[in-house]
């Protein structure tokens, strides 16, 4: 576990991976724990990462670009793995269902939606933020 110092001096040194090979751990927008390893190609700190990675689709690869908020509703980072697996960054404040007045639902005419109480859920992520980030 790691303490709000530390994930703190982690973030800082964040941007010393840019270029290189990473696996980010996160919380999807279903609320379910997922994994992309590419490049990381740019950091905001305590915003968000854009990583780039090759997928596969119909025989075919191509370049994708990802955009993932460190601490998001509910999109949110778990913990980064530089590519010898040592983990660099790590929010234990993130898990899956961390924000639970954001979850994926379908409205009556099978629409996506995304929340059962919005500014509920936008206070409980500000407080996770706080809570990881100290503001």
């Amino acid at each position: 576990m790691e303490s709000l110092r530390e994930r703190i001096k982690a973030m800082e040194n964040l941007s010393e991976y840019v270029g290189k090979t990473i696996t980010v751990t996160y919380i999807d927008q279903f609320n379910k724990q997922d994994s992309i390893t590419g490049n990381l190609d740019e950091v905001t700190p305590y915003h968000n990462l854009e990583i780039t990675n090759w997928e596969s689709l119909a025989g075919k690869k191509y370049k994708s670009t990802t955009g993932i908020p460190f601490v998001g509703s509910p999109d949110a980072i778990t913990s980064i793995a530089d590519e010898n697996g040592k983990v660099i960054y790590n929010n234990e404040n993130v898990y899956p269902f961390y924000n639970p007045f954001f979850y994926p639902n379908l409205d009556k005419d099978g629409i996506l939606r995304i929340g059962i109480n919005y500014k509920k859920g936008v206070a409980h992520t500000k407080k996770v933020r706080k809570l990881s980030f100290g503001k």
